[in-house]
């Protein structure tokens, strides 16, 4: 059966609003081809549709089958950022066969995430666990919030001499700069032997399953680099707000052309937590000594602070 425009699966190079019936699983497979995607996201939807409803056409998709895919997706347990993603991406590729929006049903409201993160004396545990190439990472990856293979491409160029990190994102393309505190001068300095393998598959393999190692000999939850990341943008934003936003590499909107972001992130260092075990006791004591404290005190806090000095000197 025929709906005025042929194409065939093997030869399928643009997106015919009328099309000979074709299933949604070859659909998904030849849109995905066609717009030169990574990954197999909407194969993956498509199978789960079937699974759900039974195999059919791009064109005989329809609202009610949405509602019914919907309902099966949440009794299996799929969260519902997934179930109404994966209708979005049925909906994409009914329109791009059809040039017919549905109606995308009763969407299940997604609740917003709740970041997930260690605590500073669970990174401190592994950290003790930890090799030490993981303990630099641990340390690096904190103090810069990098994505994984940012930072271990970062780690894999260290040489030693490093007073002020910098590096350029490889997702967005943004500069970024980071001040190097004693603690952390330390762990760049450090020589440690990285497992071999590309960042971007094997070496975060190997990454992620010494961290549950560490995880499981320290006794405590195991957490992702992203969980890392996360900690770490939390605590340069408990600092300061703006140096969180500069860490982060959103930016900073028009101030970006006013704002030196290394001065910022130089008056806020002082101020991020670190977990226990990134310092030694030398280091404690320099980040316990009263100039330092006086640099993690708030503005109106030193203040307060100064004013008493002073009173008590006169």
């Amino acid at each position: 059966m025929t709906c005025g425009f042929c194409f065939s699966l093997t030869g399928m190079e643009q997106s015919p609003h009328k099309a000979e019936l074709v299933d949604l699983e070859d659909y998904a497979k030849h849109y995905t081809a066609k717009n030169a995607l990574s990954g197999r996201r909407y194969s993956y939807t498509a199978t789960r549709f079937r699974k759900a409803c039974g195999p059919i056409e791009v064109e005989d998709l329809t609202s009610s089958l949405l509602d019914q895919y919907r309902e099966w997706s949440y009794s299996q347990g799929l969260r519902p950022a997934t179930v109404e993603g994966s209708i979005k991406e049925l909906l994409t590729l009914h329109f791009d066969a059809t040039g017919i929006r549905l109606d995308p049903g009763q969407k299940r409201r997604v609740p917003r995430p709740v970041p997930e993160m260690p605590s500073l004396d669970q990174i401190t545990a592994v950290y003790e666990q930890a090799p030490d190439w993981l303990q630099q990472y641990l340390a690096l990856s904190y103090w810069t919030c990098l994505r994984i293979a940012d930072c271990l491409r970062y780690q894999r160029r260290l040489d030693g001499s490093v007073e002020v990190l910098r590096w350029t994102a490889s997702k967005t393309g943004h500069s970024q700069a980071w001040p190097v505190p004693c603690w952390l001068r330390r762990h760049l300095r450090r020589k440690v032997q990285i497992p071999r393998g590309k960042e971007d598959n094997h070496l975060k393999r190997v990454l992620r399953r010494e961290l549950r190692i560490a995880a499981d000999s320290a006794g405590v939850p195991y957490f992702t680099p992203q969980h890392l990341r996360k900690k770490g943008l939390t605590e340069w934003s408990r600092s300061n707000a703006m140096a969180g936003a500069i860490v982060h590499g959103s930016g900073l909107g028009v101030l970006n052309h006013y704002v030196d972001p290394l001065t910022v992130l130089e008056s806020a260092a002082p101020r991020v937590r670190l977990p226990a075990g990134f310092a030694n006791e030398e280091e404690r004591e320099e980040l316990e000594s009263f100039p330092n404290l006086l640099q993690r005190l708030d503005p109106e806090a030193r203040d307060l602070v100064l004013a008493t000095a002073q009173r008590l000197a006169t």
